[in-house]
């Protein structure tokens, strides 16, 4: 499969789809992950799953690292255009090997200039277990997302204290707690107690809460009793494409506040 994924981008074959996470105050969608999928001619819609660590082990994974970026970019930036506005944030996966290899906060800088996409609404999603085995110069070259006005979301949380010193340095905008913990809410104690920790530290941080793999009624109810800002899963909506998701948006999108178009400036 690797000469064909190192030719899928000529050939149009990427898509990303996005997986949107809803509030847990007013039902509005408040932001949307991107999450890449590989249309192949011969075996339909692949997950990363099946071809990222092949991605990984070659030299592909900063091009596709680099394509859903600038795709994220443009796709925000065209429902901020149809949506008049919204305030809605968009976060893109980035893998630790990416960030060895190549430049994902400069790639994300010239994709908004291009594209017009605000800064302020984008987000660079790491995986937690990554995060916390960051050496020191790699934190510093994501804290300067920071002078962007971008920021990070620190993903499937589930050792908060593992991830609390590195967080620390850099714009977290959100800490989302790992599904693992969610599928034991509302009865598993040990998934409750360690729920309670990611929300502790994420008001520490200064950060907002989200919850992946949201399924049953009960576990909106936890979370929501213990503060959790948003949740995402197939109980409310599989990813989608995003002129799927656009209808969606309409009407489920918090509208931007008088003036803030004026403070989200492309670039910083």
């Amino acid at each position: 499969m690797e000469p064909e994924l190192r030719d899928a981008i000529d050939r149009e074959e990427l898509r990303l789809y996005f997986q949107p996470a809803y509030s847990l105050t007013d039902a509005t969608i408040g932001s949307v992950e991107a999450l890449l999928r590989w249309d192949h001619p011969g075996l339909g819609i692949l997950a990363p799953s099946e071809f990222i660590a092949l991605a990984e082990r070659s030299d592909l994974i900063v091009g596709l690292g680099d394509w859903a970026i600038k795709e994220a970019c443009r796709q925000l930036a065209l429902w901020r255009s149809n949506l008049e506005q919204a305030e809605l944030y968009a976060s893109v996966n980035i893998s630790r090997t990416q960030l060895e290899r190549g430049d994902p906060v400069g790639t994300l800088r010239k994709a908004a200039r291009r594209t017009g996409a605000p800064l302020s609404r984008l987000a660079l999603e790491i995986p937690a277990p990554a995060l916390a085995e960051l050496a020191e110069e790699e934190v510093n070259r994501l804290a300067g997302l920071r002078d962007m006005g971008a920021s990070i979301v620190v993903d499937n949380v589930s050792d908060p204290a593992a991830i609390l010193e590195p967080a620390a340095m850099l714009p977290v905008r959100a800490l989302r707690i790992a599904g693992s913990l969610v599928a034991g809410l509302p009865d598993a104690e040990a998934c409750v107690n360690l729920t309670r920790e990611v929300l502790d530290t994420a008001e520490q941080l200064g950060a907002e809460s989200a919850a992946q793999g949201v399924e049953t009624p009960g576990q909106v109810h936890a979370l929501r009793e213990f503060g959790c800002d948003y949740a995402a899963g197939f109980l409310f909506s599989l990813p989608m494409p995003a002129d799927l998701l656009e209808n969606s948006l309409r009407g489920h999108v918090r509208p931007a506040q008088a003036g803030a178009a004026n403070g989200d400036q492309p670039d910083a």
